[in-house]
């Protein structure tokens, strides 16, 4: 079956606010972790340990998203089908 041109564009407005979902959560590390570095030097291993749980914390967001983002679509894609499967006569 032919994917419906609805679903189409409803994906790509879920897919982009993942993006620009994902890039906010991306740049809020780096500028929390560049605070941090102002603070104390980079070279420490306390900074090091904790630039490391900021960008772990980051990457599980990032994950959490995607997985958000299609378990959505999967839903969309089955009402779309059953809405689609219904006998209009």
């Amino acid at each position: 079956m032919a994917k419906v041109p609805e679903t189409d564009r409803l994906e790509e407005e879920v897919f982009d606010f993942v993006r620009r979902t994902e890039e906010a959560v991306v740049d809020a590390g780096r500028k929390w972790a560049k605070v941090v570095e102002e603070f104390i030097p980079a070279e420490t291993p306390a900074v090091q340990e904790l630039v490391k749980g900021i960008l772990d914390f980051t990457e599980e967001v990032l994950k959490t998203q995607r997985e958000f983002a299609h378990k959505m679509l999967d839903e969309v894609r089955t009402k779309v089908d059953e809405l689609t499967r219904v006998d209009v006569s």
